[in-house]
């Protein structure tokens, strides 16, 4: 099944399931109606028994690049009840990922950045594009990581480089991903989906 904002589909012969950011002239970035997308997603795949294997990708260029600040602004006024209702959609669908009894693998190509580089942070294996890129990026809005991301990174990283880039918002290469422990490998540019 798919819709236009967030694809899913189960390979019967595999048990592998997709889950896949289809916003690809935004970066694949969240607003209301993707978060829902991605909850009914994740429903519909931690709801099949079928499934052994959970899949997250982004179309095009990115894996995800946060949330659609776009949004927010056409938002005026009520952004922080657009962003509870992300989030409310958003949240459930983290947490039904990490309670799946199958292991969820983040395929990452371009950005990670804000919920993007959370939901990264939650997956139990990362395999990057050399030229991905990981970053808080909350502190560009002034805002706390959500999304697990305060929760994830410090035990991906320890409190202290946790701390250093939520602060700085540092942007991370694959490689360097990688030595920190976020990353488990890093293959060449086209070969992601192969591997």
């Amino acid at each position: 099944m798919s819709t236009s904002l967030v694809s899913h589909a189960i390979d019967p012969a595999t048990g592998v399931a997709t889950i896949r950011f289809e916003r690809p002239e935004v970066l694949n970035a969240i607003d209301l109606a993707s978060a829902r997308a991605l909850r009914a997603a994740v429903e519909a795949v931690t709801g099949d028994a079928r499934v052994r294997a959970i899949v997250l990708t982004g179309a095009g260029r990115a894996f995800m690049a946060g949330g659609d600040v776009a949004s927010f602004a056409a938002a005026e006024g009520e952004v922080a009840g657009l962003v509870h209702a992300i989030l409310d959609a958003v949240h459930p669908a983290i947490l039904a990922l990490r309670a799946a009894d199958a292991p969820v693998i983040a395929l990452v190509r371009g950005a990670a950045a804000g919920a993007g580089f959370s939901l990264v942070l939650g997956a139990d294996v990362v395999i990057a594009e050399e030229k991905a890129a990981f970053v808080v990026a909350y502190d560009r809005l002034g805002t706390t990581p959500d999304c697990g991301g305060t929760w994830f990174l410090e035990r991906r990283v320890g409190r202290a480089r946790a701390f250093e880039l939520m602060l700085t918002g540092r942007r991370l290469s694959a490689a360097e991903a990688k030595d920190l422990g976020i990353v488990g490998e890093v293959v060449a540019e086209g070969t992601l989906e192969a591997r």
